[in-house]
């Protein structure tokens, strides 16, 4: 280590003492550094020090800190993981030991008392179910999605509430892996699934049509598009423009050599002609990175086809905000006469009067009171209704129109099989040749149904209104009904009553929801002058989670009805097996998290020696400088003392 040299010319005093204090100075402030350097086990102690590391080690740690939030985060998801599985664990237990009881109620020979004792089992399994359901952990419904406040399942009376969401958090995981932390209720236990699934609604472009809508929600890029007439490219910044007609409007601007260019909108596609319809050269292409034309399909580079160029396969995804009257191919659909939806014995009215979106729609059924959520499926552009209330049936007819059944939700139909009816059931018939339904016409005629050949409720239809002594003036109609959800036989007006009669073993009018069940007629009601035998929902439809599974299952095992028990049993495979894929799907999250957790614990520990590369100091070097500095001190303390002191020399 150098020192001070000592000077042998002559030099002043001053000059003499000012080096030597600077030697000393410069000596304690390097020893500082290396005791601060061995103290805090840095190098680069500022910026200055080192700024090529210094800036190496900041970008270190920001990644550092970013895989920090990682592991935290994957721990956090393992925890919840772990716990939802072992959930479902539970629930599979309890499923399993309700099919169990399931088996044992399905015996003939059980007497009274035994089938009470297996219906409280039931009772106190079901009790256990909706406890998983509601399980929370860190303050999150496990089984609830996002967000949901209170209880997954809120008891009322005899039934259960779903009150949860098909939302699910999903954490970003190694950047753009991320999936969802836990499983919702339709998943795990089947609550709140889409019951009822309209028919896909198409709607027709128009100008004020969203860019992001079309294509099915896919949407359309607005970017530079390059156009020609075969003489030179004209570029058009269509950047900007948000709907159909911002595009209409900017391609109707541009003339190429004085001939004015028209973008025609039609129900699915768009046509790009020159506005005077007259042939020529018509070249379209996007500028490098644009994508328009091609979402558009009216890329022709080569001008090879001749205008005007249609773009085809443009139909806009339904969303909340889309018109009614743009519907079915712009013929629209009128709702104003509402429908209705019965929920077991309460029945609740939508009144679509002023509805002009799906928005007001879907608003109107939400806020209706009954416990349903419809919503938008954006896969096929339909209205779903999701049933929440466990243990009852819902129903959901017309109310004077045709609403229902335009929407795709009428939950009935004429093609409904015979055999599917009485909840698979069946119809009881007496034999071929034997009549099964006796109606007694207004003017007191009987028509005769038999039941052979009879195999859906079309069939039965047909079969009164085409009977050959029902061709007359007092013909009655058979029909799905015009209020609610059932079937109707209407007479003409001002005529007398119509009755339903079964006899023998059938109960076909019971299982047409005609005839009450224990009874064996029914007759008609007089409306506005009109004779009208108005039926039941010949075909409810259950919400079929496990939950009402098992609701139905204690209320099958108590009245002994072993055809219900049997459904029932049916019904809990389906639930178990639910249960099982989706805590398989729990697991497999769950290895992926590890998996991703890892990864990122051995990335974080890579930086932090990177970062230990850049800016710590190796500990024995330092000591090692130490010693050599302080050896270097001690012999610049010897010469400056050595230096300072006086001789006769001096004066000389």
């Amino acid at each position: 280590m150098n020192l001070l040299p000592v000077v042998a010319n002559r030099s002043s005093d001053a000059l003499r003492s000012q080096r030597l204090v600077y030697q000393s100075m410069t000596d304690q402030t390097r020893l500082q550094r290396l005791f601060d350097q061995l103290s805090t086990g840095n190098r680069v102690l500022r910026g200055s020090d080192d700024p090529t590391a210094a800036a190496r080690a900041l970008g270190l740690r920001h990644e550092i800190a970013g895989l920090d939030r990682v592991v935290t985060a994957a721990s956090s998801t393992e925890r919840f993981l772990n716990v939802a599985e072992a959930t479902l664990g539970d629930i599979d237990a309890t499923l399993i030991s309700a099919r169990s009881i399931s088996l044992e109620a399905a015996q003939t020979t059980l007497s009274s008392d035994a089938r009470t004792a297996l219906a409280e089992e039931v009772s106190l399994l079901l009790t256990k179910v909706v406890s998983l359901g509601n399980q929370q952990f860190a303050d999150t419904n496990l089984f609830g999605g996002v967000l949901t406040q209170g209880s997954t399942l809120e008891q009322r009376g005899n039934d259960f509430v779903f009150r949860g969401n098909a939302s699910q958090a999903k954490p970003n995981l190694l950047r753009s892996s991320s999936f969802a932390t836990l499983p919702t209720g339709e998943e795990a236990l089947g609550l709140g699934q889409p019951i009822v699934k309209g028919v896909p609604l198409r709607e027709i472009l128009q100008p004020s049509t969203r860019l992001v809508d079309i294509r099915q929600g896919e949407g359309v890029q607005p970017g530079i598009i390059r156009l020609s007439d075969g003489t030179g490219w004209t570029e058009v910044d269509l950047r900007g423009a948000v709907t159909l007609g911002d595009l209409a409007e900017k391609i109707g601007n541009v003339e190429l050599n004085g001939r004015p260019l028209a973008l025609d909108i039609q129900q699915d596609s768009v046509t790009l002609r020159y506005a005077d319809n007259l042939n020529g050269t018509l070249a379209t292409d996007d500028a490098p990175g644009g994508r328009t034309l091609q979402q558009l399909n009216l890329r022709n580079p080569l001008g090879l086809l001749p205008p005007p160029l249609s773009g085809s396969n443009l139909e806009p995804k339904i969303s909340p905000l889309t018109r009614l009257a743009d519907l079915n191919d712009g013929n629209g659909i009128d709702v104003s006469a509402g429908f209705r939806i019965t929920q077991a014995a309460s029945t609740f009215d939508i009144d679509l009067s002023s509805a002009e979106t799906i928005d007001d729609v879907l608003s109107a059924i939400n806020r209706s009171g009954a416990d349903v959520r419809a919503e938008v499926d954006s896969t096929s552009g339909a209205i779903q209704m999701r049933f929440l209330r466990s243990g009852v049936d819902y129903s959901i007819g017309e109310l004077g129109g045709n609403v229902a059944t335009d929407l795709g939700l009428r939950t009935n139909s004429t093609s409904t099989r015979l055999d599917q009816l009485q909840r698979g059931r069946g119809v009881l018939l007496n034999g071929t040749g034997t009549s099964n339904l006796s109606i007694r016409r207004p003017d007191g005629s009987i028509l005769e149904i038999d039941g052979a050949g009879l195999e859906t409720v079309s069939d039965v239809i047909m079969a009164i209104n085409n009977h050959p002594d029902n061709q007359d003036a007092v013909q009655v109609t058979a029909s799905l009904s015009t209020i609610g959800n059932g079937l109707q036989i209407t007479g003409v007006p001002d005529a007398f009553s119509i009755e339903v009669t079964q006899a023998g073993r059938s109960n076909l009018g019971t299982a047409l929801g005609w005839i009450p069940a224990g009874a064996t007629a029914a007759e008609s009601t007089v409306v506005d002058g009109v004779a009208i035998l108005r039926g039941n929902d010949f075909m409810p439809v259950e919400p079929a989670d496990a939950v009402d599974t098992l609701v139905r299952l204690q209320s099958a095992v108590e009245s002994g009805d072993l055809i219900e028990i049997e459904r029932m049993t049916n019904r809990l495979d389906t639930d178990l097996d639910r249960a099982i894929r989706t805590r398989g799907r729990l697991g497999f999250r769950s290895q992926t998290v590890t998996a991703l957790k890892t990864i990122a614990e051995d990335y974080r520990m890579e930086k932090k020696s990177r970062v230990s590369e850049s800016i710590e100091a190796d500990l024995t070097e330092v000591i090692s400088q130490i010693s050599s500095r302080q050896s270097a001190i001690q012999a610049s303390l010897q010469l400056v003392a050595k230096a300072s002191g006086l001789s006769v020399l001096n004066f000389l």
